[in-house]
């Protein structure tokens, strides 16, 4: 009997949790102060503390806030995205240290625990932030992804695929040389050095198009899968053409260039042409990660053999660790204060800093410059300083939690357009999904790699979204 009452309780205590956003932000603010004493407390001496209380933060966050909930049918999705990048980063990353041990990769010496504690302690308060921010818009209204009955048209998308066929011949013809050495290019690690003969208008120009192009795959592959009428298994022999397709025309090595426009695409086709249970989703994200892990490895063919590279297991946990940045990873941030008198405020330099020409004054006041020099890489790019870290060390840890709180706020209402307003046309959706993509660099990159996105992915993919096709519902024929 009183097992009962106290199973009763315990659940009526989690409703409240879960309904009152209120008393979940004191949650959580207890939860990250119980991390921060116990810390102290023992000293940092208990082996893995930062990694164990990182998956007990993800897992009350996710029990606790009923909007968290992975998306089922929107399966390629913001909110989707969103945890799967949090899910990886205080979940995967925690369980390949506890289970395989820290890959210091390039760091210039191992850090002690207490530093591993102070970086878990900004990526735990980031994610709760985040998440408070998330949760603040109280959703309300049908959120039905079913597509109104419309009439398809391909009169713009028609012309916006054969500007880009054009464009991308002009490239193969009079940038690369030949189709060989183009799709050569995309196994290549180091290929912009190899163009520079070619002038600053056409590297540049090949920057703009490179992430357009792709665009015309997914405007072909759509238009393919609405008009055409066969079987389950036929359609996905088709998509998988253009996603080879959309592969093919990538411009450049660069894996976002590559992945960014595929999963626009899958967007766009899921769940519009496909339905794909979760269990299938993930296991496909599981290869597609480990895909993305051996193109990394091929590309490097001309100077490591690669079957050094794939037999041994710790290169892959060093790939999940760096890419999804592991609190050990973060921590030379703590190494600046002592390599520099004097650390001016780097966000708005760092935002600025890769736009040709104008971002130039701005390279050595950026984050990165100072991030990588706390690495011992003084002139290097190649670190990526996480936002939440610069944000910390510009705006302290309240103006981080502020910024990460307007973040969150802001993915849930992409989140919910993307919901409601995208289902009954797949350009459009693939487009928004595109520049959530861009968005997202913003909780799993840097302000650096957001003013790039900005200036370079995003300026030409807008005109397209401005002059697509709108479809017209029954209603309006």
């Amino acid at each position: 009997m009183h097992v009962t009452e106290g199973a009763n309780a315990v659940e009526m205590i989690s409703l409240k949790i879960r309904n009152n956003t209120f008393i979940r932000t004191i949650v959580f603010i207890i939860l990250i102060s119980l991390f921060i004493a116990f810390g102290f407390i023992t000293g940092f001496r208990i082996k893995f503390y930062s990694e164990i209380f990182s998956l007990i933060i993800f897992t009350c966050a996710y029990l606790l806030t009923p909007s968290l909930k992975v998306d089922t049918i929107n399966l390629v999705s913001p909110r989707n995205l969103m945890l799967l990048i949090f899910f990886t980063r205080l979940v995967i990353c925690p369980l390949t240290i506890i289970l395989f041990g820290y890959q210091p990769w390039v760091l210039p010496e191992m850090p002690d625990s207490k530093l591993i504690f102070k970086a878990s302690v900004i990526s735990d308060l980031a994610f709760l932030s985040f998440v408070i921010g998330w949760d603040l818009i109280n959703e309300t209204g049908s959120s039905s992804t079913e597509k109104k009955p419309s009439k398809f048209r391909f009169r713009n998308n028609g012309i916006i695929a054969s500007g880009l066929l054009i464009a991308l011949l002009i490239f193969i013809i009079f940038y690369y040389g030949s189709f060989s050495y183009y799709f050569h290019t995309l196994f290549m690690e180091d290929y912009f050095g190899v163009q520079e003969e070619m002038g600053r208008l056409w590297i540049y120009s090949n920057i703009l198009f490179k992430y357009v192009i792709p665009f015309f795959g997914i405007i072909l592959g759509i238009y393919t899968l609405e008009k055409i009428r066969i079987g389950i298994w036929g359609k996905a022999f088709i998509a998988f053409i253009f996603i080879l397709l959309i592969i093919f025309l990538a411009l450049g090595p660069s894996r976002n260039n590559i992945v960014f426009p595929v999963l626009a695409f899958l967007a766009a086709i899921i769940p519009r042409y496909f339905r794909i249970r979760f269990r299938d989703f993930v296991l496909g994200c599981i290869g597609f990660i480990i895909l993305a892990f051996l193109f990394q490895n091929i590309r490097k063919r001309s100077n490591e053999a690669i079957m050094t590279e794939l037999n041994t297991g710790e290169k892959f946990i060093e790939f999940i660790q760096v890419y999804f940045v592991a609190p050990h990873i973060m921590t030379p941030m703590f190494n600046i204060e002592g390599k520099f008198d004097d650390v001016p405020f780097t966000i708005h330099s760092s935002f600025l800093e890769t736009i040709p020409v104008f971002g130039t004054p701005f390279r050595e006041k950026s984050g990165s410059f100072f991030y990588n020099a706390g690495y011992e890489r003084e002139g290097a790019r190649d670190q990526v300083f996480p936002t939440y870290g610069e944000l910390v060390m510009n705006l302290g840890y309240a103006g981080m939690i502020v910024v990460f709180i307007l973040t969150g706020f802001f993915y849930r209402k992409i989140d919910i357009f993307f919901r409601r307003k995208t289902p009954g046309d797949p350009l459009f959706r693939a487009i928004i999904f595109y520049f959530t993509l861009l968005y997202n660099s913003l909780i799993f990159l840097s302000y650096s790699v957001f003013g790039q996105f900005i200036f370079y992915n995003s300026v030409l993919i807008f005109i397209v979204m401005l002059l697509r096709d709108r479809p017209v519902y029954e209603n309006h024929i």
